[in-house]
């Protein structure tokens, strides 16, 4: 590793978009990065953080590193890991514990929970973090409605090889409560440590690709010399400087706050268009009956590509593909509109709770 900042730990990435990679967190970015989240958080010697993540995943990193320079309390209870929501507040009302943070996929079964059950979150908690794949704004608004202002909830958002969190916005209280369907969700600001370069996709297009730069940059990647040229390299235009190329795609609200879009290595080419799936996801969980959805390609026998979608209804709720053909067609570009529906009880889901 380079002089002044040795290696860490080397964690790899989910292998959500593309195969794994082992990469090199250095010691300098860990600190820096845990430093930003207790400010970012308020992690005080008062909290009890739960863990929650599994070690693998480097969410685990954001629980254990900001619990230890914040002086927190971080509680182990394998019922807060049994896959259920029932486990996890007893475990958190149990514990007294004051912070989760939970991948968002599993965040939509506690706002489902909340929903069907009417329980009340245990009084303790204070502060929900969630992350790892983009948040629709129908649980949000659900969410603003069940549970009492006073507990923040924040959307993170960050890579393995950026090192934890990079960006967050607070989608709490009425900051939620106003977010309309079919549009991002904020993923926020940076936080101050991070510097961040918007490249636009097009000239005058408002959607660019996201850069993020600063002392939280991990090193590399693990025996990948030109992974790493081609993901870490200098920018033209930043002054040379070292960032790494997300793959991200947002744009920018007028208060600042950046929207994620997308992904450049999710887009299909679909009839000739561009389909970014994220947006076909976006929308469908606008629908009033579904609490899941995912869009992908499909490979047509004579060439080209479908649109498919899979979506999971709410309990007790029925959708069929024609319906929400319909529904879609009112709101998005026919291109837009899947032409291949499958109806689901769940999603399938990789180890770190994002959908595979």
């Amino acid at each position: 590793p380079p002089t002044g900042d040795p290696l860490a730990y080397v964690i790899h990435t989910s292998g959500s978009t593309g195969a794994a990679k082992g990469v090199l967190v250095g010691h300098r970015a860990l600190a820096t990065a845990a430093t930003a989240l207790v400010e970012a958080w308020r992690i005080t010697p008062g909290d009890r953080m739960l863990s929650f993540a599994a070690l693998t995943w480097d969410t685990s990193g954001e629980e254990t590193y900001s619990s230890l320079l914040g002086g927190a309390t971080l509680v182990i209870d394998r019922r807060a890991t049994d896959g259920t929501v029932a486990g996890l507040l007893a475990a958190v009302a149990d514990h007294a514990v004051t912070v989760v943070d939970l991948p968002t996929s599993f965040w939509y079964e506690v706002v489902e929970f909340l929903r069907l059950t009417g329980r009340p979150l245990p009084p303790s908690l204070r502060l929900v973090v969630i992350g790892g794949e983009e948040v629709a704004a129908g649980p949000v608004r659900t969410w603003c409605a069940l549970v009492p202002d006073r507990v923040r909830l924040v959307n993170t958002y960050g890579q393995t090889e950026t090192v934890l969190v990079t960006h967050q916005a607070e989608l709490g209280g009425a900051a939620g409560r106003g977010l309309p369907d079919g549009m991002p969700v904020p993923i926020g600001r940076p936080l101050p440590h991070v510097r961040q370069l918007l490249v636009p996709t097009a000239p005058g297009s408002p959607i660019a690709e996201l850069y993020v730069g600063g002392p939280s940059l991990s090193l590399g990647y693990q025996a990948q010399p030109e992974a790493t040229a081609q993901r870490f390299g200098p920018v033209p235009g930043a002054g040379d400087e070292r960032m790494f190329r997300t793959g991200d795609l947002v744009t920018t609200g007028p208060d600042g706050q950046l929207g994620y879009v997308g992904r450049v290595d999710r887009q299909l080419k679909v009839r000739g268009h561009r389909v970014e799936p994220e947006a076909v996801e976006r929308a469908l969980l606008g629908h009033p009956a579904l609490v899941a959805a995912a869009a992908y390609g499909v490979d047509a026998a004579a060439g080209g590509r479908h649109l498919a979608a899979a979506v999971v209804p709410r309990a007790g709720a029925t959708v069929t593909g024609p319906e929400l053909t319909g529904w879609l067609r009112e709101r998005l570009p026919g291109h837009l509109v899947p032409t291949r529906w499958s109806v689901r009880a769940a999603l399938p889901l990789l180890p770190n709770g994002k959908v595979d």
